[in-house]
């Protein structure tokens, strides 16, 4: 199908409705690996946890050597479910495109539910962030240390460390749930157009199904021009930033803050209760070194245990409260992870006015490897998680033990984030490319040519139509943007098809 307009200067264009994108197939077989992958390891955790339940295991670790066994369970954690992130994402992306209700390429994955694509209903995305949280709080009570062991100074031995098989079991059952939802959205009878993350995939296969079309004379207009009418305008040497593009931005940052506030004034009221005094079960040592020892402040909340397993009464109680506080934390990180995307997507964007253009088929491994922030995020996930755990500690035969100084540790590294996330969406991008933060639509207006498969995007001045200038894309370099002059783009109106010579590319202008 095509269609044909005339501009006011009699010029003439063809349009292809069938732009070229990615369909992703590298993404989805990639998808399909970590899921056998991940369906290994959660046999494994399911084998063990059964194994070190009937034998009970016990060892030592010393120091920096048996927390960095901790940081790689928390590593691996959070691989896997990235791998079940991305595809729950993708599946939710395009249950909302068919519900006329994707705006932005990147969405709240967790926060926004479809209504017709139950892998992505409320009860599912529910389902899928309590296994997230049960993921990680159960990877915090796999090593129980021995509450009881007495510290000699002379053979510096460290007490012994308990493995949980009930955790390892719980850790299986939580990776497992994500799986399943993961499988369920990948064999979903939904149409997925492309597994791509690339925000211009995702504009390209909508305006080729149908969903979007460009609207004409608003190309140097951004996203926070969306609700503005055409109009000439005059290019930016600064765009304004994400904060004020995406509507869920401004909530996210808040909430991140009072996630903040919440970890600074926990480590107060703990560190408030041991210097009173006036409970029992609590220590107040001199210690405020990231690794505790018997010096470190703490107040426990204990049981006694004297058989080689704790109790399944006392694992179920200290799961579903470590699992109360995880919630915050994962909700935090999952928020963060929104912003990550849309600056990502928009640096896609911008690479159209780099001096080497915008390669359309990156690989998204590719892609993520070269985006700092994302980088940045994939890094801050294992680590803000095991802090948490040095925070709140499970001793084998002594309970909940929680300790000021690490949660001040804590609270240090949600304010890195919060500093992080905010810096990103305060980011003004530069250059009078009209910011498009992933907002599909903006992104439909701004691309007025489509490269054939293998080609480069390029952006920039395309040419001057009496008063006004046009800026477009092409498949070759453009020129450089005129900061003295309005831009309005074409105008188009109906001209007759047999007017025009078949086979012009998408965009490509024709003198009548």
């Amino acid at each position: 199908m095509e269609r044909s307009y005339r501009t006011a200067e009699g010029t003439a264009y063809l349009l292809s409705s069938k732009p070229y994108f990615d369909q992703g197939a590298l993404c989805r077989k990639t998808c399909v690996a970590g899921l056998y992958i991940a369906l290994i390891c959660n046999t494994v955790c399911l084998v063990a946890g059964v194994y070190t339940t009937l034998r009970p295991i016990s060892f030592s670790w010393q120091g920096a050597g048996g927390e960095a066994i901790t940081v790689s369970f928390n590593i691996a954690i959070t691989l896997l479910n990235e791998i079940y992130g991305y595809i729950h994402g993708i599946s939710l992306r395009w249950a909302l495109q068919r519900e006329g209700r994707l705006t932005f390429n990147s969405n709240l994955r967790l926060l926004t539910s479809s209504r017709t694509s139950r892998p992505n209903k409320w009860y599912t995305n529910l389902f899928m962030l309590c296994c997230i949280i049960g993921s990680y709080s159960s990877s915090s009570l796999v090593f129980l240390k021995d509450g009881s062991y007495e510290y000699d100074e002379e053979t510096d031995d460290s007490p012994p460390t308990h493995v949980c098989g009930a955790a390892i079991i719980s850790l299986a059952m939580c990776l497992l749930g994500q799986g399943i939802v993961a499988w369920w959205s990948l064999l979903n009878k939904l149409h997925v157009p492309t597994w791509s993350a690339d925000p211009l995939d995702t504009v390209a296969a909508c305006i080729q199904e149908g969903y979007l079309h460009q609207v004409s004379g608003r190309c140097m207009q951004s996203v926070h021009d969306a609700a503005a009418p055409s109009t000439p305008t005059l290019p930016r040497h600064k765009q304004r930033p994400a904060y004020a593009a995406h509507p869920e931005v401004r909530k996210v940052i808040w909430a991140l803050w009072a996630t903040v506030v919440l970890a600074i004034l926990w480590a107060i009221i703990i560190w408030a209760i041991i210097k009173d005094g006036s409970v029992n079960g609590i220590s107040d040592g001199g210690n405020w070194s990231l690794f505790s020892n018997d010096d470190t402040p703490f107040l426990n909340m204990g049981w006694d245990v004297d058989s080689e397993t704790l109790p399944a009464v006392c694992y179920i109680w200290a799961f579903f409260f470590i699992s109360g506080l995880q919630a915050v934390i994962t909700l935090a990180l999952h928020c963060v992870e929104l912003r990550v995307n849309c600056i990502t997507d928009e640096a896609t964007w911008r690479l159209a006015s780099s001096q080497g253009g915008l390669k359309r088929d990156r690989n998204i491994l590719i892609k993520m490897g070269t985006s700092w922030p994302s980088i940045t995020l994939l890094c801050f996930k294992p680590l803000v998680h095991w802090l948490y755990g040095l925070s709140i500690t499970i001793t084998f035969n002594a309970g909940v033990t929680m300790r000021p100084p690490q949660i001040f540790y804590l609270s240090a590294s949600a304010l890195l984030l919060a500093l992080f996330a905010t810096t990103i969406v305060r980011m003004s991008p530069k250059g009078p490319q009209p910011a498009t933060f992933g907002h599909l639509q903006t992104l439909a207006n701004l691309i007025d040519e489509w490269p054939a498969e293998g080609k480069r995007l390029f952006w920039g001045h395309k040419s001057d139509q009496g008063d006004f200038a046009h800026a477009g894309t092409s498949s070759g370099k453009l020129g450089e943007i005129n900061f003295q002059v309005g831009y309005l783009g074409i105008l188009w109106s109906r001209v007759p098809l047999g007017s025009l010579q078949h086979g012009d590319q998408w965009g490509r202008r024709r003198e009548c």
